[in-house]
């Protein structure tokens, strides 16, 4: 059995931290830091790729070390294959001292999400909620360089994140303002898909490997940052959007142009125009007010 010495440890633990880095990067970066339509979150902070790194990853393999101090290669890849979720295949070339293993993460979340109709200037009650829909297909082969860390790499196969509301079982009442006006939604439904895929940009010219060489990473007040992430990941965006909020207008104790028997219908995108390119319109039928 290779004994792995400190200098090893403190090298996979290391090499981690930075892997992390670039996944925590990826949700804060274009589409998956914009918010979502009506919403108060992004998908990158919803299905948050550092933290589900971190407790799939980072967490097991740290227990691993602190439990023996006689760690070995081999009890390593034994606890990795079969005691680790989402992780298999690991192995470890004696000649590179390089460990390798798969990593598949595939969670799906329902969250109450805030709404948020700034966008719109309409003023949502901060009690509003609606439920939110997301999923994350994220593979990848990690390398970890036990001699050095600069060897170490990711190589990412997939990484989609999806993300959906559909409310027609649970329609929205909720009270919100119109500029001045105030409003009391009546069965309101929301309807959006939005879905963002990254694919990843090796400099080396190896497809979509990444090793830590590569990542120009720079210190400051607010921590470390990969300054070149723009070079190495695109994102493939598309989103459509729908919400149709059958509301009671007032102004004061007057009510304007609707009753409850028959609301005014307000409107929020179309349900087909991608809105990472063109934001949602809100349409307000004129003719009734």
């Amino acid at each position: 059995m290779a004994q792995i010495d400190t200098t090893g440890i403190d090298n996979i633990q290391k090499s981690l931290e930075e892997i992390k880095l670039l996944t925590e990067t990826v949700n804060q970066f274009g589409t998956l830091a914009e918010s979502l339509p009506i919403l108060e979150t992004t998908l990158g902070n919803v299905i948050d790729l550092g933290n589900q790194f971190e407790e799939n990853l980072i967490e097991p393999i740290n227990d691993y070390f602190s439990e023996d101090q006689s760690d070995t290669t081999e009890e390593l890849i034994d606890r990795l294959n079969n005691l680790v979720p989402n992780i298999d295949n690991a192995q470890f070339d004696s000649e590179l001292n390089l460990l390798t293993f798969n990593l598949s993460l595939s969670p799906t979340q329902t969250k109450s999400i805030n709404l948020n109709g700034s966008d719109f200037q309409l003023g949502f009650d901060g009690e509003t909620k609606i439920d939110l829909t997301t999923d994350l297909d994220f593979t990848a082969t990690v390398g970890l360089d036990l001699n050095n860390q600069e060897n170490s790499f990711i190589d990412i196969n997939q990484l989609l994140g999806t993300a959906s509301v559909d409310n027609t079982d649970s329609p929205l009442n909720a009270d919100l303002n119109v500029g001045f006006l105030g409003a009391n939604i009546q069965g309101g439904t929301v309807d959006l898909d939005a879905s963002i895929e990254a694919t990843f940009n090796d400099p080396g010219g190896n497809g979509n490997k990444i090793t830590l060489s590569e990542l120009q990473i720079a210190e400051s007040d607010s921590g470390k940052q990969i300054q070149n992430f723009q070079d190495l990941v695109n994102l493939s965006s598309t989103g459509t959007f729908l919400a149709n909020l059958p509301v009671e207008i007032k102004s004061g104790d007057v009510v304007l142009g609707s009753t409850p028997s028959q609301p005014l219908e307000i409107t929020l995108g179309d349900g087909t125009t991608n809105f990472f390119e063109n934001a949602p319109q809100l349409q307000l039928p004129d003719d009734k007010l």
